[in-house]
């Protein structure tokens, strides 16, 4: 077994939380989420959270603690687990590997994959390039995984062939092979967009060596539905753009971007990956409410 897997084990709960707290707090100031007044009082612990600390507002009269109105607001895993979820991404590992590190349900692995990075997503929604800036395409097989149009499957079909074929020409969103626009400014950021081809109209609305790293990136994956693409290309740009952090650094950032409420919901809504959408390749937003 890998050592990765007791990794988890080196973690202490009620550190955790003091490390939250901290980061919570950190440069936001200390008021009520219900009211906004600073007048607060400590209000006991909760027995079951271990270092997690509970608050009331004098103003109010109501009661919080610090994960309240963020991403994890209201949930049960322990908090190195998330932890340690945050850190794989970044690593990166896939959706399965996180899984079976963490011990949890494929489902609840797969929610909070796409939670955390819709919220690694808000640091790049609004990224700007400038000056000398260079550009070049890829064309990424996607097709429509878990988008099954039969309803269950049979037991007795046939396996999928490995190395999907494609139809000859040049690939496009309906041929399951749409294409992948990088935009590479010398001063160091880089803008990936999914577009449905790659004709002259589609560029004007709209480097050798970042697709060299994102082939293998989505490899992981083992296959990427063409509606869900936009998700995990924006999520390596996060990393392409924060590539002189080291991968504790990375988890730091989206964790303290969870913990702020205004980026928490718009991340559960799916805002941020819709926004990297350019030309509708999103037919409709991910429904999570069966996972939930």
């Amino acid at each position: 077994m890998a050592i990765i897997s007791y990794i988890h084990e080196l973690f202490n709960e009620q550190k955790c939380q003091e490390y939250i707290r901290k980061l919570r707090w950190k440069d936001r100031p200390f008021i009520c989420p219900h009211c906004k007044s600073d007048s607060i009082g400590d209000w006991g612990i909760y027995h079951r959270r271990p270092g997690l600390k509970r608050y009331k507002c004098k103003a109010c009269n109501r009661t919080f603690n610090d994960l309240t109105n963020t991403l994890f607001d209201g949930c049960k895993l322990p908090f190195q687990l998330i932890l340690l979820a945050i850190f794989l991404m970044c690593i990166p590992c896939s959706c399965h590997r996180i899984r079976r590190e963490l011990g949890v349900h494929i489902k609840t692995a797969y929610k909070w994959c796409w939670w955390l990075r819709n919220v690694a997503l808000s640091y790049e929604v609004n990224r700007q390039i400038n000056g000398v800036v260079e550009a070049d395409e890829i064309y990424q097989t996607a097709g429509n995984k878990g988008r099954c149009q039969t309803g269950k499957k049979e037991l007795n079909h046939q396996p999928r062939k490995r190395g999907k074929k494609q139809p000859p020409g040049r690939g496009h969103f309906q041929k399951d092979s749409p294409a992948i626009i990088a935009w590479i400014c010398r001063t160091g950021y880089t803008v990936l967009s999914v577009v449905k081809d790659f004709i002259a109209e589609t560029v004007q609305k709209a480097a050798e060596n970042c697709f060299s790293l994102l082939r293998p990136f989505l490899a992981l994956f083992r296959g990427i539905s063409k509606y869900n693409l936009p998700g995990y290309i924006g999520f390596f740009q996060f990393l392409r753009n924060f590539n002189k952090l080291n991968a504790c650094q990375q988890s730091e950032l989206i964790l303290h971007a969870a913990l702020e409420p205004s980026i928490a919901n718009r991340a559960k809504r799916g805002e941020f990956v819709k926004q990297f959408d350019h030309f509708g390749l999103l037919h409709t937003a991910i429904n999570l409410s069966k996972l939930l």
